[in-house]
This record gives structure tokens, C-alpha cells and sequence, in this order.
């Protein structure tokens, strides 16, 4: 799946949580776990095809939710 209309990819070489530049001298408290999530954020898009979709929908039965239909609580992640 072409993402580029969808979503940009962050070139920044910041770190987010101490400052500076991700990866160099001392690693921040939680750079590993950035590192997994930038992977795992990237990795979706390219395995993620619309056949997925139309199996969950027409193999599935899967319905889309009606418009203005809100979950009672959040979703566990």
C-alpha cells in the first residue's frame, strides 16, 4: 500500500524525550522502546493490503460503524 497520500514519514533525528540527537552519546530512558514503535508504525502500511479489508468485510461480516456511533469506553490497546 502506496502510504504517501496517507501519512508522512518523520525524518527527524531528535529525541523526543531528552533533547539532541536520537541515538548519539547517552540513550534517553526510553529510546528503545521509540525505536520498536517507529519500526512497528512503518512496518504496518507496507504489510497491510486492502485485502484485509475485504476479507474482514466480505468473508468476515465485519460492518462498518454507523456515523456519530461513539464506544461506550475506550478501546484496550
Amino acid at each position: 500500500m502506496d502510504t504517501r497520500f496517507v501519512e508522512r514519514d518523520d525524518q527527524s533525528v531528535l529525541c523526543p524525550f531528552g533533547g539532541g540527537v536520537c541515538g548519539v552519546g547517552t540513550l534517553c530512558a526510553i529510546h528503545d522502546r521509540l525505536v520498536w514503535m517507529q519500526a512497528s508504525v512503518r512496518k504496518l502500511p507496507t504489510e497491510t493490503t486492502f485485502e484485509t479489508f475485504r476479507v474482514a468485510v466480505q468473508e468476515g461480516g465485519l460492518k462498518p460503524v454507523a456515523k456519530g456511533v461513539r464506544a461506550a469506553t475506550a478501546r484496550e490497546s
